[in-house]
């Protein structure tokens, strides 16, 4: 009798616990570097599983040169590139 109950009680959780249990999605697959200070003249402002959005303002083609070189050590691809007031 007991191990009747014991089997019913793990039947029972076996099948009710994975009905409470949710999807979680995973992440982006490319996400932003953590130290900021690496691509400085540029912000990235999200990543997504293409790539990262980055946006560089007012800066001239040096800095944006340093920057890309950072972020190329990261291996993650550039899906879109903003560039707003930069001397070229």
């Amino acid at each position: 009798m007991r191990m009747m109950r014991g089997v019913c009680v793990i039947l029972i959780l076996g099948l009710v616990l994975p009905i409470y249990g949710e999807y979680i999605p995973p992440g982006p697959r490319y996400n932003c570097p953590k130290d900021a200070i690496y691509i400085y003249p540029c912000v990235c402002e999200r990543g997504s599983d293409k790539g990262l959005y980055v946006r560089c303002e007012n800066t001239n083609l040096a800095s944006l040169s340093l920057a890309f070189v950072n972020l190329a050590n990261e291996a993650a691809p550039i899906e879109e590139l903003t560039l707003y007031k930069c001397d070229i």
